[in-house]
């Protein structure tokens, strides 16, 4: 029986890799007000609250990205090409799947906010929309 860390892998094997899209900006002063804000419990990217506490790095999300079986990129809201810009538009923050040459959204705000912060259902929820994205380029 496979461990769900295969699993995951296994299902991840038809995509070139993963982008996070967080609904922030980068650079120091940007970190710094995204700490606070974290701090005082008003975060206002779901997906960063996952992936990172007002101390850096989540250790359960290094573990699931070292795990995960493709590359994964981190981008911020003001560091998206035009391409990416167009595909996501506001509705930050996203997972994009790189297949290819291209791009497609995975989760949108709505899913991850409905993750509750947990880690394992990021993973979960990538993994089912990466099944779902093979099932469709199948029919």
């Amino acid at each position: 029986m496979q461990r769900a860390d295969e699993q995951a892998h296994d299902a991840l094997a038809g995509i070139d890799g993963l982008v996070l899209v967080y609904n922030a900006r980068s650079g120091a002063l940007a970190t710094a007000v995204d700490v606070v804000r974290k701090v005082f419990g008003r975060g206002v990217c779901s997906l960063c609250d996952m992936t990172h506490s007002a101390a850096g790095e989540r250790a359960a999300w290094k573990a699931c990205r070292a795990g995960i079986g493709v590359p994964v990129d981190a981008l911020h809201s003001d560091e998206l090409s035009g391409e990416l810009t167009a595909l996501v538009g506001r509705s930050l923050p996203a997972v994009l799947a790189r297949v290819g040459d291209k791009h497609v959204v995975l989760l949108g705000p709505g899913e991850l906010n409905a993750l509750d912060g947990r880690v394992a259902a990021l993973e979960g929820a990538i993994v089912a929309a990466v099944r779902n994205l093979e099932t469709t380029a199948r029919s």
